[in-house]
């Protein structure tokens, strides 16, 4: 299981919050605890788009990072900032090809769980499954993946 602790956390939060970092990321779910709760469940409704007009299954990071922001900038931190963010389509893809038969893992979303809380955030990567599996290469071939790209970002 990949789970690192951020040791610069101001820097972390800066690409998270302001910069193009996880552009092309998915939001799976949000929650942040200010003086009030907001949770975000990040499943796109069908019923808001126009017959044939595109849209993902979840909402795009870039679309939800302005309004998290506004909810906790100013003086005091929040309680909690968690994220769960899922890579875009090529990030996957190249998961799946390095854990081998990606049929085997249809309907697999990898996942990045961020966790900010009492001044300390912890990333925890991980495997949504829709169906069990008792293998383990999609969760294997998401950690290496996981930690080169924390890496480029240079926020490891």
């Amino acid at each position: 299981m990949f789970a690192k602790k951020v040791e610069d956390v101001k820097g972390f939060m800066d690409a998270l919050l302001r910069k193009d970092t996880f552009y092309d990321w998915s939001v799976v779910e949000a929650k942040v605890e200010t003086f009030f709760e907001l949770s975000i469940h990040g499943r796109t409704k069908a019923s808001f788009y126009e017959e044939g007009e595109k849209r993902s299954e979840f909402a795009d990071w870039k679309d939800v990072q302005e309004l998290l922001f506004c909810m906790i900038k100013g003086k005091r931190p929040p309680g909690l900032l968690q994220l769960v963010l899922s890579p875009g389509e090529n990030v996957r893809q190249v998961v799946f090809l390095a854990a081998g038969n990606e049929a085997a893992f249809q309907g697999a979303r990898p996942c990045l769980t961020i966790r900010y809380q009492d001044g300390a955030c912890l990333l925890t990567g991980g495997i949504a499954y829709e169906t069990f599996t008792l293998n383990k290469a999609l969760e294997y071939a998401w950690e290496q993946k996981l930690s080169e790209l924390l890496k480029g970002f240079s926020l490891l």
